[in-house]
């Protein structure tokens, strides 16, 4: 299995909305994962996408978590 990590950023003032991008892959089990190339004032919200040796894509059904970047 590979996982991926997606985010997406929220429009606020002075900072474009950014439609889900592919930030990161790993193999394994992903505990943790420092994100970089924020925006001060950022609102982020992240989700992740297992992908199986078949091919199959499995997107997890809630955010992994919605953080805003101060």
């Amino acid at each position: 299995k590979v996982y991926e990590v997606w985010r997406f950023r929220f429009e606020s003032p002075g900072i474009p909305l950014e439609s889900w991008k592919l930030i990161t892959t790993v193999e394994g089990n992903l505990h943790t994962h420092t994100d970089t190339n924020l925006k001060p004032g950022g609102s982020y919200r992240y989700i992740v996408r297992v992908v199986r040796k078949n091919g199959q894509t499995i997107f997890s059904s809630e955010p992994i978590e919605t953080c805003k970047l101060d």
